[in-house]
């Protein structure tokens, strides 16, 4: 069975408890993804898109900038559609999409579109050498798009 509330300060993982150092909702995000994301935003409203509220809560516990969950609630309820996206990234409110370490709902549509309009980024551009390989917080390979280049 599972406690709700906060942990005491000498649980694992100090106040609140728990949790992986990389990707959960608890822990903390890539800080080469954060300072990636952060340097390369330019007047983008959203920080990113990710595929799940996995992966955005520690990004936005760890900067307080606007993410968006692209899946819902538990990956099950695409918020939008690609045409929408398509409109998001031609307005200059997204930029980034995290694809990935987390459920695949529902939101295959949108994961689609994503990867045949956007370009991927290198891991190594964006990803600390001790997170390579890990996945998110439920496994799967993420992997970065930039859609800057959309519409051009």
């Amino acid at each position: 069975m599972g406690a709700a509330g906060p942990q005491p300060a000498d649980a694992e993982g100090g106040p609140g408890g728990g949790g992986s150092p990389r990707g959960g909702p608890r822990g903390e995000a890539d800080p080469a993804l954060l300072e990636y994301l952060q340097a390369n935003k330019g007047d983008a409203e959203y920080l990113v898109a990710t595929s799940s509220a996995m992966s955005a809560s520690p990004i936005i516990l760890n900067t307080d900038e606007k993410v968006i969950n692209l899946n819902g609630f538990e990956g099950h309820d695409p918020v939008f559609t690609a045409d929408e996206l398509a409109g998001l990234v031609d307005e200059g409110a997204v930029r980034f999409f995290l694809t990935g370490g987390g459920p695949s709902g529902s939101g295959m549509e949108s994961t689609g579109w994503i990867e045949d309009n956007c370009e991927q980024i290198p891991e190594e551009e964006w990803q600390s050498p001790d997170a390579e390989g890990q996945g998110g917080p439920r496994g799967g390979e993420r992997a970065l798009y930039d859609c800057s280049v959309v519409g051009g």
